[in-house]
């Protein structure tokens, strides 16, 4: 009896520990549990709210809904891209080191170049969700040659404060708030008049700022 009932405990001793190592190796796998890197598409839809001003002028107030990877290649006046594709990689199970990019070229439209590298934290919570929390600046410039030339530089500090929910392994939804403050911006003027082809400089003082509630995706590998 005495035997029966050591082999019976060792036995789920046994199971005990066969499940624990497996819950700590699907744990292992999950976002922000020893994921290395992640590729990330974010700012795809949701709804955006900006603000800018330039030199004395009135503010300008704009709002978008929906898409915003067709508004993200827009670049207005001072703010950033919204779309873009990031890397980040984990230092730490729960640290990220990375950074957004963007490059768009739309003809008449102008061009825009982002930089938006970020410092993240990563609160894992259940089995396929997790915060993170992401800090860092913005770089932005965008340019259109038209009768001329104008050129739009904005720095903005920026957080991102992210709801990631897994449904399957290495891939995720995201949904959160952004905010983009700026700091810096200037727009500089390079006009051709076209009945004396005469040139004039001019530059002006830009501030800009963006805050909205986004929805992306992302891979992990």
């Amino acid at each position: 009896m005495t035997r029966s009932r050591f082999f019976l405990s060792a036995c789920t001793l046994a199971a005990l520990a066969s499940l624990a190592s497996a819950s700590n190796a699907q744990q292992a796998t999950g976002f922000g549990r020893g994921d290395t890197a992640v590729l990330t598409v974010d700012n795809i839809a949701g709804v955006v709210h900006q603000r800018i001003k330039v030199g004395d002028g009135d503010s300008t107030k704009l709002t978008y809904i929906g898409s915003l990877a067709t508004f993200g290649s827009l670049a207005a006046i001072g703010v950033p891209p919204l779309s873009r594709i990031g890397f980040h990689y984990f230092v730490d199970p729960s640290v990220s080191l990375g950074s957004g990019l963007l490059y768009s070229d739309r003809g008449n439209l102008g061009t825009s170049i982002l930089l938006a590298p970020r410092v993240g934290f990563a609160f894992p919570f259940g089995e396929s969700s997790a915060f993170w929390l992401r800090a860092g600046m913005t770089w932005s410039r965008w340019k259109l040659e038209f009768f001329g030339s104008n050129t739009s530089t904005s720095v903005l500090p920026a957080a991102d404060a992210l709801f990631v929910v897994s449904p399957v392994e290495h891939f995720a939804f995201t949904v959160g708030a952004i905010a983009e403050v700026g700091v810096y911006g200037k727009l500089k003027r390079k006009q051709v008049d076209l009945g004396t082809g005469t040139a004039s400089e001019s530059e002006q003082d830009v501030k800009a700022s963006q805050f909205g509630l986004v929805f992306g995706a992302l891979v992990s590998f």
